[in-house]
């Protein structure tokens, strides 16, 4: 089963409102409608629009702007995946391809959509992709129309979930080594003494190495600094 973190991930749940089924709702900024999408800017929710259909279930979004706060683990990767496509209208309009910004914490990514040989008839919903690192337990994402007229840009299906290593999860750095996931798996940072991809090779060796370094370092400053204060106590 896939995990998505997404809330409301195809508009379908819809609060105060009985059916959109048939038509249209306009839904303004700081209306909770979409709960718990955020409305930043002005959106429409289409239900069996009479001339193209929602890329699964009821409804699909005309994009304005739209923010969710998910949970995230830090230092994770994430896959999310939406579909995207144009207002029917956009080739008669002489749009010939909307985009819209996508914003996950402090990274960005614009999308792009072709209209050309779209119709009301066949919108062709495209799927969209795009891979991220979590920087901290909760992470808002956003969803922009660029259209500097009116909304063009069509979105459903929303999923975010869980990408690439998860090793870190299962603690697998021994002896106080400290796990990092990278871009496909993780590395251990050792503590002194240890070495291996999970810090389980003891460097006996060196460690005694270091001992005895350290001992004798302290030694000579401990013989030093007595002397030292025993001559200028006597001679002086």
């Amino acid at each position: 089963m896939k995990l998505d973190l997404v809330s409301n991930p195809g508009f379908e749940f819809l609060n105060d409102v009985s059916d959109v089924q048939l038509g249209s709702i306009a839904v303004g900024i700081g209306d909770t409608t979409l709960t718990p999408w955020v409305i930043e800017k002005p959106v429409q929710i289409l239900g069996f629009y009479q001339y193209w259909k929602a890329k699964s279930g009821t409804s699909q979004l005309l994009l304005g702007q739209i923010s969710q706060t998910i949970f995230t683990l830090p230092n994770t990767r994430y896959l999310i995946t939406f579909y995207m496509a144009a207002h029917g209208d956009a080739q008669s309009l002489n749009v010939n391809s909307v985009s819209l910004t996508l914003t996950f914490g402090s990274q960005t990514m614009t999308f792009t959509f072709d209209t050309r040989g779209k119709s009301r008839t066949n919108i062709g919903w495209e799927l969209k992709t795009y891979e991220f690192f979590a920087t901290s337990s909760s992470t808002m994402i956003r969803f922009t129309d660029n259209s500097s007229d009116e909304p063009m840009v069509l979105l459903d299906e929303i999923t975010i979930s869980p990408s690439g290593s998860f090793e870190c999860l299962s603690k697998p750095c021994l002896n106080g080594g400290i796990c990092s996931i990278g871009v496909n798996s993780y590395s251990c940072a050792c503590p002194i003494g240890f070495s291996g991809q999970n810090c389980e090779t003891s460097n006996i060796f060196l460690s005694l190495y270091l001992f005895y370094f350290l001992y004798f370092i302290l030694l000579f400053s401990f013989s030093y600094y007595y002397y030292y204060y025993y001559y200028y106590y006597y001679y002086f």
